[in-house]
């Protein structure tokens, strides 16, 4: 049977609209992509190269604990701050594995004090490094950490 006109334009707005969906294994989704454009997987997603207008890799979700020496995230990068008077500062993040790289740059003097990364511990949703100076100055020291997996 022929569609009428008014029929192939309502599936044509049907589709316009519609997203894609990728099912596995059950019949259980593991992918989508939207009428907008926007994609979400269930794993990893690979690729020889890549080309973002804007990369986010994690929506951050900070909190500092009362004592001012540990800070939690979700995101593999961020900003932290050893006080003055300290000589550490614990950073818990669910990125952090016994075989994470993590890279730490000073970004505001350091009173010719080395920061370092003393510890790292790989606990599930618990994960932390540590961030650690010789001799404790008298004043805040911020810098940024990214860590890699």
């Amino acid at each position: 049977a022929l569609l009428s006109d008014s029929q192939k334009e309502q599936i044509h707005d049907t589709a316009r609209l519609a997203n894609l969906l990728i099912r596995g294994a059950n019949d259980i989704p593991v992918a989508t992509i939207s009428s907008e454009g926007n994609a979400s997987f269930d794993q990893t997603v690979a690729a020889q190269t890549g080309q973002f207008g804007k990369l986010v890799i994690a929506a951050p979700q900070t909190q500092t604990s009362p004592i001012d020496t540990a800070l939690g995230s979700n995101a593999s990068t961020g900003r932290a701050r050893i006080p003055r008077g300290r000589t550490r500062i614990q950073v818990s993040s669910n990125q952090i594995t016994n075989q994470s790289l993590v890279y730490i740059t000073p970004v505001t003097q350091t009173g010719n004090q080395v920061l370092y990364v003393s510890s790292q511990y790989e606990s599930g949703e618990n994960g932390y490094f540590e961030v650690a100076i010789d001799k404790s100055v008298t004043f805040d020291i911020e810098f940024n950490w990214w860590v890699i997996n």
